[in-house]
């Protein structure tokens, strides 16, 4: 009996714990500050160096187009730092008057003259000539003229087509005339001598007007004594090179966009005439679908006389040979590019009256100049 209620009293025996295995290890509180540290893989090298690159040349742009506004011209004047100001002051002209383009080198500021063309039919016109232009530099022009007029006609001169240059010459000109556009600094890194500080903070404001439109005036007479039947640079399969005929197409594209008429005209000049070129640029006006409209061959309707109406011995016309060629190109406009007259235009006629009298009274006094040398001249002989 006793034997049994000690049984029953007597304690369970106690659970073993389960022994630890012998790989685990204790459990580990979490560390948000450790596993930030090694959540992600690392970049590799190379990426952080383009990384690093893309910003570089990032700053570098924004550094760039700050300078640009900086050092760019903030008028149309040679004291302002533009280049070739008679060539760029259709800036200054109210928007959208300019009816007629003209762009090319110094054979169109020669034989061009928009104030002849004004006071015959009562057109307006520019010419934005520059010496031994490429066409290239043609199509930056026509940019800068889109931003304020809109011609009804762009005559583009085509002695620019065959330039001075050597092909690599061209290619290299081509992009220096490119980066120029892209980033005026380049151009005008030398401005600061005759910047204030005031220049700093202004906004382009160009208002300077030529009352000429872009014509080199000359009334100067250097005749050319030789015949000039004889004169015809002979050129063996003449080519186009790519950047001259690319920047053609391309202005071509533009005009079109623009509703613009493009015509390809070439001025008489003794210097350069070759019968193959002029037939090449015939060739690509059929290709494309614009006018070639040549003037420089005998017997041409313009008459030029090499005794009277050169400036040069028959490089360039002096002011005689480009009311010749203007009165023509301008009566040409009028009958089939529907260039019509804006005499009776009051916002437009007053300004352009001023600007003829102006070109009459540098005309005269030019005549004169040149009369009194040719005296003195024959005095001395």
């Amino acid at each position: 009996m006793e034997e049994t209620t000690a049984s029953k009293t007597a304690p369970a025996p106690a659970e073993e714990s389960p022994k630890p295995e012998k790989d685990s290890k204790p459990e580990e509180t979490p560390n948000p500050e450790k596993d930030s540290r090694h959540s992600g893989r690392k970049l590799p090298p190379l990426v952080i160096k383009g990384v690093r690159g893309v910003c570089f040349f990032v700053l570098l742009g924004l550094m760039l187009f700050g300078l640009n506004h900086v050092y760019l011209p903030k008028n149309n004047t040679k004291e302002n730092g533009m280049r070739n100001a008679s060539a760029f002051s259709f800036y200054a002209e109210p928007a959208n008057t300019i009816d007629t383009m003209i762009i090319g080198n110094s054979d169109a500021y020669s034989a061009f003259s928009p104030m002849e063309m004004w006071n015959a039919y009562g057109m307006t016109s520019y010419v934005s000539g520059q010496g031994h232009l490429i066409v290239p530099e043609s199509y930056t022009v026509l940019e800068q003229v889109l931003q304020n007029q809109t011609p009804k006609v762009l005559v583009v001169e085509t002695d620019t087509i065959f330039s001075k240059y050597t092909k690599q010459e061209l290619e290299h000109k081509t992009a220096e005339v490119l980066l120029y556009r892209a980033y005026p600094l380049l151009q005008n890194h030398d401005r600061w001598k005759n910047m204030d500080i005031a220049e700093v903070f202004q906004l382009p404001d160009y208002h300077y007007r030529t009352y000429a439109k872009g014509q080199y005036m000359s009334c100067k007479v250097d005749p050319y004594k030789g015949d000039p039947k004889k004169k015809n640079k002979v050129i063996q399969n003449p080519e186009m090179d790519w950047p001259v005929k690319f920047y053609l197409n391309r202005i071509k594209e533009v005009c079109d966009e623009k509703g613009i008429k493009l015509i390809l005209v070439r001025v008489p000049c003794l210097k350069t005439r070759s019968v193959d070129n002029q037939a090449l640029i015939r060739r690509y006006a059929d290709e494309i679908g614009v006018e070639f409209l040549d003037l420089d061959y005998e017997n041409s309707p313009v008459n030029i006389n090499w005794k009277t109406d050169t400036r040069d011995k028959g490089t360039h016309l002096n002011c005689y040979g480009a009311k010749k060629v203007s009165l023509y190109l301008g009566q040409y406009l009028m009958d089939h590019y529907g260039i019509v007259s804006r005499k009776d235009d009051a916002s437009v006629a007053s300004a352009w009256n001023k600007d003829y009298e102006r070109y009459q009274e540098e005309l005269e006094k030019q005549a004169k100049a040149e009369e009194q040398a040719r005296v003195l001249a024959n005095i001395g002989k």
